[in-house]
């Protein structure tokens, strides 16, 4: 089951991370300005 888990994000983070979504929200997070849910 752990071992699952892990598969599972994994794979998640590997779709997350190069994502436009991802970079605005790390800009976001070091700007200190909030964050902005539910974007395209």
């Amino acid at each position: 089951m752990a071992e699952t888990m892990l598969a599972l994000e994994v794979q998640a983070q590997a779709i997350l991370l190069p994502s436009r979504y991802n970079a605005e929200a790390v800009t976001r997070f070091a700007e200190k300005r909030p964050l902005k849910f539910n974007a395209t």
